[in-house]
Order: C-alpha cells, then sequence, then structure tokens
C-alpha cells in the first residue's frame, strides 16, 4: 500500500500525481498537497513536503537524487527542486504563468509548460500553454520551438 503515513482506519483517497524512480526502487506521488515517498515494494510513506502551499507534479530527476514539482508557494504556480531525502525547495523558476513540470531532461533540465508569453505570442488567444525549458539550477527559461 502507497501510503503507510496515513492511519489503518483512513483511506487515502487522494493519492495523486506518482513517478517511479529511475531505478524502480521507489514512487515518489503527491497526497493533500504534499509530496511523498515510499519504496517500490511498500511500506512507510516519507514525507518530503511540509508547508501550507499546495505541492503537486512530484517527479525525479534521472539520477534520482532530486525530485522536482510544482507548488502554489508564491500567489502562482512555480518550479521547485529538493533532494530526494528532503530539505529546503529550491525555486527554479519565478513567473505568474502557472508553471507545471512536464519532464526532466537527462543533463537535469527541466520542461515545463506555462503561459508566460500568451499575449506577446498570441495577443490573449487561444489561451494555451507553451512549452519552456528551465536548466537544473533554475534562472532563465527559454521557450521550446
Amino acid at each position: 500500500m502507497l501510503c503507510a503515513s496515513a492511519s489503518a482506519q483512513e483511506a487515502p483517497l487522494w493519492l495523486r500525481k506518482s513517478d517511479i524512480s529511475p531505478d524502480g526502487s521507489k514512487i515518489v506521488f503527491n497526497y493533500k498537497g504534499n509530496v511523498y515517498v515510499v519504496a517500490a515494494d511498500g511500506g512507510q510513506a516519507r514525507q518530503i513536503t511540509s508547508n501550507s502551499a499546495y505541492d503537486t507534479d512530484p517527479m525525479w530527476s534521472p539520477d534520482g537524487k532530486s525530485i522536482i514539482f510544482s507548488s502554489f508557494r508564491n500567489k502562482s504556480k512555480d518550479i521547485y527542486k529538493v533532494a530526494a531525502e528532503g530539505g529546503v525547495p529550491q525555486r527554479l523558476t519565478t513567473h505568474p504563468g502557472n508553471e507545471t513540470p512536464m519532464a526532466v531532461l537527462e543533463d537535469g533540465s527541466i520542461l515545463f509548460s506555462a503561459n508566460i508569453q500568451q499575449d506577446a505570442l498570441y495577443g490573449g488567444f487561444p489561451d494555451n500553454a507553451q512549452l519552456y525549458r528551465v536548466s537544473a539550477d533554475g534562472g532563465k527559461c527559454g521557450m521550446v520551438t
């Protein structure tokens, strides 16, 4: 069972957005607005994030050392990175474009969808997210064309 952190009487119905680690030994998932990790063969889930904001969309870095996720910590959805064991997350994006991680590439850079330049590109229409890339350490984002 994936959520051993919940009590035996509580049925964990809000497990979301799971991703299997590159070596197949762990699963990261979203539960009630926080990120958890559990062994792929079950056991006690370990809470990785804990704050009043909603953390979601977790995924592993290719080396399995970091977890990428999005969070509503600063009034918009930004991309963060945290060590797989937990710790203080690093904010990688700062745009008001509601960024959602889509993939982590072999070099550690993150592909994400966002509505950063919608007005400049399309005059506000069709209001679809575009694909961007940011390095594993954050910084300037570039649109993927």
